[in-house]
């Protein structure tokens, strides 16, 4: 994307004058991965997303959910106290989950570290 230089802004100038659009040079969309949630786990998945900033990390990065914070993200949801526990084991599954996917995505980038040449 460019914008025009700004002697070329005036009164004359109509809209798309304002702002170019190279297609070219837009970037493109990352297709997501598409996967579905079964019913009986939305609620775990709900939570688990809306503790998206409440990860607690150490020095090799996150080590696990603050869960303190998990039981008022389900209570603030409205998750009734007799379902919370049920709701928190789906949610450390998830966790679990998530914290394999990082230690992969850590290895492969140290792998990719030690095989580039040092200079």
């Amino acid at each position: 994307m460019r914008a025009p230089e700004p002697e070329q802004h005036g009164e004359d100038n109509n809209d798309e004058d304002w702002l170019v659009i190279d297609a070219k040079a837009a970037p493109r969309q990352r297709e997501e991965p598409h996967f579905e949630v079964w019913h009986e786990n939305w609620d775990a998945w709900q939570t688990f997303l809306a503790c998206g900033t409440q990860w607690v990390a150490g020095l090799q990065g996150a080590t696990g959910l603050n869960y303190p914070a998990l039981e008022s993200v389900m209570r603030m949801r409205g998750i009734p106290p007799e379902q919370q526990p049920e709701i928190f084991e789906k949610v450390r599954l998830i966790e679990t989950g998530v914290l394999k996917a990082f230690a992969k995505q850590r290895a492969q980038e140290q792998a990719k570290q030690k095989a580039q040449p040092r200079s």
